[in-house]
């Protein structure tokens, strides 16, 4: 029996859009801001291909932040200790290792091209005619990459710098003064950024653009991030009491809100009421998960 499920979720693109299977991802990944460079769809494509373009790199879902810093989690064991490479799975790590500095940096990187991009695209002049999608689509695929770099950062390492909507010069070295924005700041910035994303993306992709973002991704990332936020890690844990960034702000809440819970909650009916996703119920939860994943999809 299939019943209708929020367990689908965000897997069905988050993961997907790491895939380059599609010809899209196979494009060249361009990033030009300069003004009256996007004069074509295809210009927009490939600028928007950079955007994705970091989800198949080495420190994401190449390896490390898929296979090195989630096999560090408590739950998985790494049997070859003789090795004296520093990484996480073996729990010898430190700030400056590759899997943590490049994981870091690349997730920024996303940011820091999906920003250049909403920019360029949103002062270009393009005749919409010569458009085949309005050009909405592409600053809201942008826009939710850029939330979801920030939501895999928050992720991993709590409160994060938001650097906004402006187009940051990583060559600055004042920006590495920047202290962290709060957890509840970052919480909101990042589910508004999805909603503001999925109020102009579609419903589905064509089967040619398989993994690009969709409406129902960006709402269960909002759901997905507004979970995160109600768990006792991040609402009101007294282990972070009191941590606070240069400028005196506490970093995490200092007490604990229910209310956090009921939003989650809404935001994952956002999703169920799609009607776009299922629940594989074959009563084998092997089943269920192997058709899952031939059906491109996850549970």
């Amino acid at each position: 029996m299939k019943i209708k499920s929020i367990l689908k979720l965000g897997t069905l693109a988050l993961l997907t859009a790491a895939l380059p299977a599609c010809s899209f991802l196979d494009t060249d990944p361009q990033i030009i801001p300069d003004d009256g460079y996007y004069n074509s769809e295809q210009k927009l494509i490939y600028g928007l291909a950079g955007v994705y373009g970091v989800l198949n790199s080495e420190a994401l879902y190449g390896n490390y932040y898929s296979l090195q810093i989630a096999n560090a989690d408590d739950l998985c064991y790494f049997n070859n200790y003789n090795n004296s490479e520093s990484r996480p799975d073996r729990y010898n790590h430190s700030a400056g290792t590759a899997a943590i500095y490049d994981t870091w940096s690349k997730l920024y990187e996303g940011i820091k091209n999906a920003n250049r991009y909403i920019e360029a695209v949103e002062k270009t002049e393009i005749d919409p005619e010569k458009l085949s999608v309005d050009i909405g689509l592409y600053i809201a695929e942008a826009r939710f990459l850029r939330a979801y770099y920030y939501f895999c950062l928050m992720r991993l390492y709590g409160p994060v710098v938001l650097l906004g909507e402006g187009v940051a010069d990583f060559n600055d070295l004042a920006l590495r003064e920047r202290d962290r924005n709060p957890w509840d700041e970052c919480v909101d910035w990042v589910a508004e950024e999805c909603r503001k994303a999925a109020a102009d993306l579609p419903l589905t992709q064509p089967d040619s653009y398989l993994g690009r973002a969709t409406k129902g991704v960006a709402l269960a990332l909002r759901a997905r991030l507004l979970l995160y936020a109600a768990r006792p890690l991040f609402n009101g844990n007294p282990m972070y009491r009191n941590m606070t960034n240069a400028e005196g702000k506490y970093l995490f809440p200092q007490s604990y809100d229910a209310s956090k819970w009921t939003k989650a909650a809404e935001a994952a009916r956002d999703v169920l009421d799609l009607r776009q996703y299922e629940l594989i119920e074959t009563g084998n939860p092997y089943v269920d998960w192997r058709s899952s994943r031939r059906n491109g999809t996850g549970s």
